[in-house]
């Protein structure tokens, strides 16, 4: 499925090679439409997306948050869906259904289900997360909230599952709403059950200023390996993953590659547990490694330049990592690539990064190949009527 190339990073501390980026600044936003206190807008940017991005806003209840999800994006919902069921059934099958009667589980096919929207919603009484929205479903692959923290997941295929748990989108979404630092949101996420294997990842930027000022010796970061009844929990050069092998036809090959002040990985683990229940390939050519090899070998050179990490940087290794094709270094004008969506935060700076992917069918290409919006949170964290900054409104 294409969000298996979703990819974690977090770079602590902050000539590899550079992908042409399209990096753009809205001008502004149009509101479309309004529930409530809540407003769905339009992204005002020169981009090649097929559609405007979407921002929309959501402050109140989970009620209100729900609600409001459902009802401002209602139409983009029922077209989305509309363009899977025709892609998957064709026209023959389609016209001939109801809507409800083939409402499957068809949130993670191969093309066109990713809506291009950006949030942001405000629990009352807990903290302002920004997220990410596939489909019919209000809730986070990834998320930066107001205080400095920042989460993300990427797939990892375990043999241990259950339903008996916190559903995971629903989940990285509690730890926004109810953590201001690294060890809240660990002790959030140790205390809920995991459901299937994924790899996410907690990142704190008020631990990291600490750590930079002297005031702690850290972790600011920590990457989740999980599972059923299992979370192995590793912050930035841990031995575990200094010491992994593979058996290569009976050669033994070294396979992890941690650094001081950098986070990171792909769609595999470290952890030996997670390493044992892992139904994919664990050798050094499979894909996931290959990723992570892109990422190391990026904050490596930078490294032995001398170069500081800055946010265009940490976005240059984003889109290094993300599946474009054969090449990792070239945007390939092709279908062959598997990235749906891609994200650099700037948490100190209430900024973030994302790109989508771009398009249907043989004009798809992937998100690391579009243009990244250059999206300031501040104004929308401390959003309170009348807007303060650029906010046209549809009549």
């Amino acid at each position: 499925m294409k969000l298996a190339a979703l990819f974690l990073i977090s770079l602590v501390s902050l000539g590899t090679a550079e992908l042409p980026l399209d990096v753009v600044t809205p001008s502004g936003y149009t509101k479309l439409r309004s529930w409530a206190n809540c407003s769905l807008y339009r992204i005002e940017a020169e981009t090649t997306y097929d559609y405007a991005p979407l921002l929309i806003h959501l402050p109140g209840s989970r009620y209100d948050i729900g609600y409001g999800y459902g009802y401002l994006l209602a139409n983009e919902i029922a077209e989305n869906y509309q363009s899977l069921m025709k892609s998957l059934l064709g026209d023959k099958w389609y016209d001939g259904l109801l809507m409800e009667t083939v409402a499957l589980a068809l949130d993670w096919q191969w093309t066109d289900y990713l809506l291009d929207v950006c949030g942001v919603g405000e629990q009352d009484g807990g903290g302002v997360p920004v997220l990410s929205s596939q489909s019919r479903l209000e809730q986070r692959h990834w998320s930066q909230q107001a205080q400095g923290l920042t989460v993300h997941e990427a797939n990892l295929e375990e043999n241990e599952i259950t339903f008996g748990g916190f559903p995971w989108t629903l989940r990285l979404r509690y730890i926004m709403e109810f953590s201001s630092d690294l060890l809240e949101g660990r002790t959030l996420w140790a205390s809920t059950n995991n459901t299937v294997g994924f790899n996410h990842m907690i990142a704190s930027a008020p631990d990291a200023e600490a750590y930079h000022q002297g005031t702690s010796s850290g972790p600011v970061a920590y990457a989740l390996e999980t599972m059923y009844q299992y979370t192995a929990y590793f912050p930035d050069n841990d031995p575990r993953e200094a010491n992994a092998m593979y058996n290569d036809s009976g050669t033994t090959v070294h396979i992890g590659f941690p650094m001081k002040e950098a986070v990171w990985r792909t769609n595999h683990g470290y952890d030996p547990v997670i390493r044992e229940h892992y139904e994919w390939s664990q050798s050094p050519s499979s894909w996931s490694m290959q990723r992570y090899m892109f990422i190391h070998d990026a904050l490596a050179t930078y490294q032995t330049e001398g170069k500081p990490i800055g946010y265009m940087e940490a976005v240059n290794i984003t889109a290094i990592a993300g599946d474009k094709g054969k090449d990792p270094y070239i945007c390939q004008n092709n279908t062959n690539g598997t990235n749906v969506l891609s994200v650099t935060f700037e948490p100190n700076d209430q900024t973030l990064y994302v790109a989508w992917e771009r398009s249907t069918g043989v004009n798809w290409r992937p998100a690391t190949c579009s243009a990244y919006l250059k999206l300031s949170l501040r104004d929308w964290f401390a959003l309170k009527p009348p807007l303060n900054f650029d906010v046209k409104t549809v009549l």
